[in-house]
């Protein structure tokens, strides 16, 4: 089902600086302005009612120092949010893409010869055909929506977002409580997929993406009669598909473990032991670190994912979560939305190799 945001979208062709209607201190905030893509990488300023679009006909613009506060608020919460989500962007393992895609195809290499060594880099030449697979992943909108009522119209002016004089929150709760409802979608689909097809292609996640290592744990993490030491054990198993199985360096790689189970990891290893089973786990070479999300379908699961491009990374629509307004003429309301146009694409080689390995009890 497409959603209004998406819609809206669709209508501006991508353009969501039209989404965006400003106001000036300097023109006393009486003209709102937008603005569009020039088409070489720069943008156009242009006044709201002259587009002829007519969402933007009774649209009242927020104070460009408005805009400068939501995006400074935006942006500083999102930096401070940890996640897997935030894992995988920390690790700059980001591919940019325009607004207007929808549908994010990519290429890997299918087998090659190997590399040659001689002498004059002429004779012994082996020329490769390459073949290529393809990849897709669907980008789609996610958003949080506010509503602001036409009786609070004459609110708007200069310091509209510190003053919070439109009769809601306006100010950093509303906002985080917007990316924390975003973020927590994010972080599900990453662990989980999104089960909504696009062009018949489906969002995956580490828990379900069918290229992943999947290992069986033997023991069950929760249980008081479950051993450090056979936790211990269950974790080198997808140690041992991770990185010795799948060809991977031994670096960057982060265990993900359900909230029920991570009492577990604080535990001493042994009696006679003078470390943790987190300090244990830690010292298996490549493992950095050991985060507890909410977003594992079960406690039953653990993901080991190692932060490389070749395996995992975000395809992003939208630079983060942006805020964007507009006007609804039939319900009289200005639109204010938070909106994320970012999807995790999951992979593994030709040859089927990937760092993401999905253990599992049964």
């Amino acid at each position: 089902m497409r959603t209004m945001n998406a819609q809206i979208i669709d209508n501006v062709h991508g353009e969501i600086g039209l989404l965006r209607p400003y106001t000036k201190a300097a023109e006393n905030h009486a003209k709102t302005y937008i603005q569009v893509s020039n088409g070489h990488g720069g943008f156009v300023e242009m006044e709201a009612q002259k587009t002829g679009l007519p969402f933007l006909k009774n649209v009242t613009g927020l104070p460009e120092s408005s805009w400068r506060a939501i995006d400074d608020s935006v942006l500083r919460y999102q930096k401070d949010f940890k996640s897997a989500w935030m894992d995988v962007i920390n690790a700059g393992l980001v591919k940019r893409v325009s607004e207007y895609t929808k549908l994010f195809t990519s290429q890997k290499l299918g087998s090659t010869e190997d590399a040659v060594k001689d002498m004059d880099g002429v004779s012994n030449r082996r020329v490769d055909s390459p073949t290529f697979d393809s990849d897709s992943v669907p980008l789609f909108v996610t958003h949080k929506d506010f509503e602001i009522s036409w009786r609070n119209k004459g609110a708007f002016g200069a310091n509209v977002y510190d003053q919070g004089s439109l009769g809601i929150d306006w100010d950093s709760t509303m906002m985080e409580e917007g990316i924390d409802k975003i973020m927590a979608m994010n972080e599900k689909v990453l662990f989980q997929g999104w089960d909504v097809p696009y062009a018949s292609n489906y969002v995956v996640g580490y828990t379900d993406f069918t290229g992943r290592n999947q290992c069986s744990l033997s023991y069950d993490w929760s249980s008081g009669s479950t051993t450090a030491a056979q936790i211990y054990a269950d974790v080198k198993s997808m140690w041992v598909d991770t990185f010795m199985d799948n060809f991977q360096p031994f670096d960057k790689a982060i265990l993900y473990v359900h909230p029920t189970v991570a009492d577990r990891f604080v535990d001493d290893y042994n009696s006679y032991y003078s470390k943790t089973l987190r300090q244990r786990i830690l010292e298996l070479p490549g493992i950095v670190d050991i985060k507890v999300s909410s977003y594992l379908p079960t406690y039953k699961n653990a993901v080991l994912v190692r932060m490389d491009a070749k395996s995992v990374r975000i395809i992003q629509g939208t630079n983060g979560i942006v805020p964007v307004m507009w006007y609804d003429n039939a319900g009289m309301m200005d639109k204010l939305t938070l909106l994320s146009i970012q999807e995790p694409q999951l992979r593994d080689d030709a040859e089927g190799y990937t760092s993401i390995t999905h253990g599992h009890k049964a």
